[in-house]
């Protein structure tokens, strides 16, 4: 039924550009153990690829929705199935990852009765590989053909097994039972509570969010609640209606959401940088500065002097450098630090890992720290009264430098930009769009770059041969394919 409301729909028109609501077609097959004959009663729902419309006739599906949507409607699904065992058979389940196991069930009869998923395991372990897509994948390798025994076979097996583990029908009997006397108002607050949680976990990590991914988040949390697929999604929607939730327009075929409070954070930051873009620093970096700091480095190129250049130019109080993996861009920092030293700045490096603040130091001679100590540090000097002997950030006379920056959230980057506006120093952010991206809000370099310009490093230098540069290349511009080919071919 969800996957009807959500992705039921197929094409029509010219390139079939006109999408039309039509109704899916199942076929569901019930199945009572695994390849490995262990017991595993499941449902295969195969969905044809022909949607009948409203006129009788048919046509393929557009399957993009269906996409979208799958992974709310596993998680719906699982939410419903422990819903159903505690109403209908007094199973009480627990939460476990993003699914759930029943209560009483011991972990070694469980793990007895998963000989395929040992099989899977023991592939992936053997080849150094983990998670999901992985998972799938050596699921087909692993797979034996099907030894089509009878259940009235298999069941005193399976019965004696679980005797000889201690479990029989008694322990059985012990588990079946009542369910949970919860009343219609207590699953629909736990419901509530579930999709307020799954909201704030979705907005403490991004930016936007789908009605899916609220879905999905909301009914994994449900798990073991009681709380079944309607009530989920009636807390959902209820979610989505509540003031402070904004309906932005759509991606890929999927409305998205953010929240006012967001909003006003990316409004605010954007603005502060395009004032910060529009003073001058303080203090100024002369020409015979630069040329003897890139004088000391004779193997510098053309694209990192300009880099230098644009990096130390003092009409500027933020300038945002982005540069792909390989192009140097520590090595022209080293370069541009010298600059701002030769002119009485004083330069001051963060990063969001320790070890990239270390590369830093190492790589540029830039004095480094995490960006939480930074602002730690800020915060505590606020607590102070404003004692800036304790704030490596102290002046106008000062050069902050972010590395990495595109992995540093949204709340982040409005305090480094806060603090530096406040300081009147110079903020120069480096990183690259197409590296890992914040853990926590994220987008804001990308923002920023967009709002203010960047100067682009694309010559990639720790490569020394053209192919070897040529592949990376294609890594960067997302043609992983032509890359490994070109590295399988390499041996």
């Amino acid at each position: 039924g969800y996957l009807q409301e959500q992705a039921g729909f197929t094409r029509r028109g010219k390139g079939g550009a006109e999408l039309e609501a039509c109704k899916l077609v199942f076929a569901a097959y019930e199945h009572g153990t695994s390849r490995a004959q262990d017991p595993q009663l499941h449902t295969h729902a195969l969905m044809m690829n022909v949607g009948v419309r409203e006129d009788g006739t048919t046509g393929t599906l557009a399957t993009r929705q269906l996409y979208n949507h799958k992974m709310a409607a596993g998680a719906l699904y699982r939410a419903e199935l422990a819903r159903q065992l505690e109403q209908r058979l007094g199973l009480r389940s627990l939460q476990e990852g993003s699914s759930f196991r029943l209560e009483g069930v011991s972990q070694d009869l469980a793990e007895f009765f998963s000989k395929r998923r040992a099989e899977i395991a023991r592939k992936l372990t053997a080849h150094g590989s983990s998670g999901g897509v992985a998972s799938e994948r050596a699921a087909l390798p692993t797979r034996t053909n099907k030894d089509h025994r009878p259940r009235a076979e298999l069941i005193p097996e399976w019965q004696k097994i679980g005797r000889e583990m201690g479990f029989g029908k008694e322990e059985l009997g012990d588990l079946l039972g009542s369910p949970r006397n919860q009343s219609d108002d207590e699953l629909r607050l736990k419901a509530r509570l579930r999709a307020l949680t799954a909201f704030e976990e979705l907005t403490d990590r991004q930016t936007t969010f789908t009605e899916a991914q609220l879905t999905h988040q909301t009914a994994k949390l449900a798990q073991a609640e009681g709380v079944g697929l309607d009530l989920v999604l009636a807390a959902v929607e209820e979610r989505l209606a509540d003031s402070n939730i904004i309906r932005l327009g759509q991606v890929d075929g999927q409305v998205r959401y953010t929240t006012k409070e967001i909003i006003n954070l990316e409004e605010n930051l954007l603005a502060r940088a395009k004032r910060m873009g529009e003073l001058s620093a303080e203090v100024r970096v002369l020409d015979r500065h630069r040329a003897e700091a890139l004088a000391d480095r004779p193997t510098i190129t053309d694209e990192q002097t300009g880099a230098v250049l644009y990096a130390t130019d003092s009409a500027k109080r933020i300038a945002i450098i982005e540069g792909d993996a390989g192009t140097g861009k520590t090595f022209m920092l080293g370069a541009a630090r010298a600059a701002w030293e030769a002119a009485g700045q004083r330069v001051i490096g963060v990063a969001l890992a320790g070890k990239a603040a270390e590369g830093l130091e190492e790589g540029a001679g830039i004095e480094s720290r995490t960006v939480a100590s930074l602002l730690m540090r800020a915060e505590w000097e606020e607590q102070q009264g404003g004692e800036q002997v304790k704030n490596p950030v102290s002046d106008s006379n000062t050069v902050l430098v972010v590395d990495e920056a595109g992995m540093i959230d949204t709340k982040q980057m409005d305090s480094l930009t806060s603090l530096v506006a406040k300081r009147g120093a110079k903020l120069v952010l480096v990183g690259d769009q197409k590296q890992l991206q914040a853990i926590e809000l994220g987008g804001s370099f990308a923002a920023l770059g967009q709002e203010l310009g960047t100067y682009r490093m694309s010559e990639v230098m720790r490569q020394q041969d053209p192919e070897h540069r040529q592949a990376i290349s294609k890594l960067a511009e997302g043609e992983a394919g032509e890359a490994l080919g070109f590295y399988a071919e390499k041996g």
